[in-house]
């Protein structure tokens, strides 16, 4: 059976775990369980989207599937990258909160500020989480690229479920190899573009 969709990998995974007694209902939760668990260590240009938005009385709020920035840039007139501070040095460098053109931004939660505050929308470039399939005939782009990873994820989460505990170190040994397979393409996809610069030309 091929990995097309949500359905096909509830399926499987109550197949892997036959002898364990998993159920679709329990492949659901355990579908969940992955999702949430690779949100917190992947990291893809697939999963990489970018958004504008508006401030409200100096704050931004983040998107609800943001997981990491990635790049903030402020929408000037002239497009301005800014750095990330911590919220203590934008307290040290910025207690009165002036206005003007942002150069830094920080995230407290689910809200960023920039500093100095800005009334300029942003363009926020960041990783967003695995959403959950909103039926068996959903995909997303890991299980179109990477199905033997979300059934890895599948595979450990049901085996700490059931309590074997051979079982999760094998297929969490197998996940963190592939995860790590995943990083490293993207990191050579960045180095072998990294000697590319474009100049303009002055007339």
């Amino acid at each position: 059976m091929a990995l097309a969709n949500y359905g096909d990998l509830k399926t499987r995974i109550a197949d892997f775990m036959f002898d364990a007694g998993i159920v679709d209902t329990e492949a659901a939760d355990i579908v969940t369980l992955s999702q949430a668990m690779l949100n917190t260590t992947l990291r893809s240009r697939e999963m990489v989207t970018s958004v504008d938005l508006s401030p409200t009385a100096g704050v931004f709020t983040l998107p609800t599937d943001y997981a990491q920035w990635r790049m903030v840039v402020e929408k000037a007139s002239q497009r301005r990258p800014l750095e990330y501070i911590t919220m203590e040095e934008a307290e040290e460098v910025y207690p009165d909160r002036p206005s003007g053109l942002g150069q830094y931004f920080t995230i407290t939660g689910s809200s960023l500020r920039v500093f100095p505050t800005i009334t300029n929308d942003i363009n926020f470039v960041y990783y967003a989480r695995l959403g959950a399939f909103a039926s068996d005939s959903a995909t997303d782009w890991l299980l179109t690229r990477y199905p033997h990873v979300y059934l890895c994820a599948g595979q450990m989460v049901a085996a700490e479920f059931i309590k074997d505990d051979a079982e999760y170190a094998k297929h969490a040994a197998a996940l963190e190899r592939y995860i790590s397979m995943i990083h490293g393409q993207d990191d050579a996809a960045e180095i072998a573009s990294a000697g590319l610069h474009i100049q303009s030309i002055t007339p």
